[in-house]
């Protein structure tokens, strides 16, 4: 009996001693973790300390995510669709009955590109990439806005890219893709201004070697190096970076 006591003392004290620890850890949901920047995103953040919550829309196919959450000792990947509002809601479901109580931060990576020639560009292309890229992003932060006012100075990051620049836009091209980020970032220019206390930021994560980017041209930029730059940005960021358009380098980015 004394050692059944024991036993279970230990056992409340571990639970106890991974309660705390858990209050104590930040943590952040990040959708699109499957492949490149997403699942770099992961490692780096994993590797910082923080508890992390990848998403994506086929866990059950993303091997590579998989493993990399078991080797760092983080929860499983949870399905979210960011077109999908009951996949959002149940995204929603699945972090709670995790016992998470608080988002640090959320990081809305996924995306799509779309339609790249504006004259082959379909009503239903570019509704379908905006509902990817826009649409879906609002929906995901008001979905998960309690968690996030539940910490001290929560921040949302929005991915974005220096091509939906509209002042430096000459080129044409990836017409989808510009046309839907540029609307993300006046998106992330409402959420500065309509919700006081949390910290809304577009992020351009440098030309990275990921299956997009190689698409128009070999990218210098790992997408260690982006995330490790991104990293950096986002934990040094106060309400001075609220509503702003910053690259992986800190760099303020021109609408």
């Amino acid at each position: 009996m004394i050692g059944y006591r024991q036993h279970c003392g230990c056992y409340h004290l571990a639970r106890s001693g991974q309660r705390q620890k858990m209050a104590a850890q930040k943590t952040v949901l990040i959708t699109g973790c499957s492949r490149g920047i997403g699942l770099a995103l992961v490692e780096e953040f994993a590797s910082k300390g923080w508890q992390v919550l990848a998403t994506c829309r086929s866990p059950d196919r993303a091997r590579e995510l998989a493993a990399l959450l078991k080797k760092q000792h983080q929860p499983a990947a949870i399905a979210l669709d960011s077109a999908d509002d009951g996949s959002i809601t149940r995204a929603l479901q699945a972090v709670q009955k995790l016992g998470v109580s608080r988002l640090d931060l959320l990081f809305h990576n996924a995306g799509v590109a779309g339609e790249d020639n504006l004259l082959k560009t379909t009503r239903a292309e570019l509704d379908s990439t905006f509902t990817t890229n826009v649409s879906g992003p609002m929906v995901i932060t008001q979905t998960f806005l309690p968690l996030l006012k539940a910490a001290s100075q929560p921040k949302v990051v929005f991915m974005s890219t220096i091509m939906s620049s509209l002042e430096m836009n000459m080129g044409g091209g990836m017409a989808c893709y510009r046309i839907t980020k540029t609307a993300l970032n006046m998106l992330v220019r409402q959420f500065a201004g309509d919700v006081p206390g949390l910290i809304s930021m577009a992020m351009h994560p440098g030309w990275v070697q990921t299956d997009l980017g190689n698409s128009v041209g070999p990218a210098p930029l790992s997408p260690a190096a982006s995330c490790s730059g991104m990293y950096a940005v986002i934990e040094s960021a106060s309400s001075a970076q609220n509503g702003k358009f910053i690259d992986y380098q800190g760099r303020q980015v021109h609408w």
